[in-house]
């Protein structure tokens, strides 16, 4: 059982279950009710608040099912290693705000879907906390450890190869404004200021990530 799950089950978002499960403020009487009564139901328990136990999932919001697939992801493999699991929303705004001082006081390791500035890196690096980068939509230093699908990198191949075999009028299909179509087009547009070749934009296309759109 997880929290994703029991977070769906009662129509609310994971932040809300995470907040009743540590008895925060927030959440008004007849949803407390509810979910309380799903984690009675369904048996669950909270993970160990153990530097060495527990994985902080930082986003920047929850918005999309997509955040749902990825806690869910998370949860499948770290739930095979007896881990747990900490949903924060907006948990790494800003170097100076109070919500990065408790991810540093917490001192677990991080796998960030929130994209951290170079400041927000270096802090976590100066605490000793290891930290992973989920599909980065920028290029990233060296040393800065991260997994994705390349969106970046392979909008700026693609455009290369395109490039390197005479084109110079190149158009891009990209999609809706989600962090991996932004970076696929911030890639399109590096390889074309590469090139030498300005930017039409009238050759950017958006629509939607669907095969009735294409």
């Amino acid at each position: 059982m997880t929290i994703a799950y029991i977070a769906e089950s009662a129509g609310v978002s994971v932040p809300t279950v995470s907040k009743v499960l540590n008895g925060r403020s927030g959440v008004s009487d007849e949803t407390r009710a509810r979910v309380e009564q799903l984690i009675h139901q369904y048996g669950y328990r909270k993970p160990p608040k153990s530097r060495s136990n527990l994985v902080e999932l930082v986003f920047r919001e929850l918005e999309h099912m997509w955040s749902v697939e990825i806690i869910r992801g998370v949860e499948r493999v770290v739930r095979k290693n007896s881990i747990g699991v900490l949903v924060s929303e907006f948990g790494l705004p800003d170097p100076e705000s109070s919500s990065l001082d408790d991810t540093l006081g917490r001192r677990q390791a991080v796998l960030s879907v929130a994209q951290l500035s170079e400041a927000e890196r270096e802090q976590l690096t100066a605490k000793g906390i290891p930290f992973v980068v989920f599909d980065p939509i920028d290029e990233l230093p060296d040393g800065v450890p991260f997994v994705g699908a390349t969106n970046w990198r392979g909008g700026q191949a693609a455009t290369r190869h395109l490039v390197d075999l005479g084109h110079r009028r190149i158009a891009m299909i990209s999609g809706p404004d989600h962090d991996f179509c932004r970076a696929r087009l911030s890639g399109f547009v590096s390889a074309l200021a590469e090139a030498g070749l300005p930017m039409d934009h009238d050759l950017v296309v958006n629509t939607q990530l669907t095969r009735e759109h294409g």
